[in-house]
């Protein structure tokens, strides 16, 4: 997968884990989760850990959304794909970790906005 920051926001920062807790691996209950996936999840090129990517449409707000402080958006194109087909949790990785309890917030490179992924 790569990542498209242009795609459709599915999140208003509002979220079930205000806390950002990261400290526990795979007992989030948030959507992203590996843990949580119905199929593999997803490895984003230049980006270590995996995440759970939800299918969405780019012109859809349809991605579950994720603790205060990130923003769950249509932003990520599978191999072949032309346009965002996955959701992805966009957090600031110069900021407070905000991601879902066991994820961290991951730069992407040559962005300024980071992901939440799982190790």
């Amino acid at each position: 997968c790569e990542v498209d920051l242009s795609g459709g926001d599915g999140g208003d920062d509002a979220g079930d884990d205000p806390s950002g807790d990261s400290d526990s691996g795979g007992d989030s209950d948030s959507p992203y989760d590996p843990a949580n996936c119905d199929e593999a999840p997803s490895m984003i090129t230049g980006i270590e850990g995996t995440a759970c990517s939800p299918s969405c449409a780019a012109s859809d707000l349809d991605c579950p959304a994720g603790p205060a402080g990130t923003n769950a958006a249509c932003a990520l194109i599978s191999m072949g794909s032309m346009e965002p087909d996955g959701c992805a949790l966009i957090c600031d990785p110069n900021g407070a970790s905000v991601c879902p309890a066991g994820a961290t917030c991951k730069q992407i490179p040559m962005q300024m906005a980071g992901i939440c992924t799982w190790p």
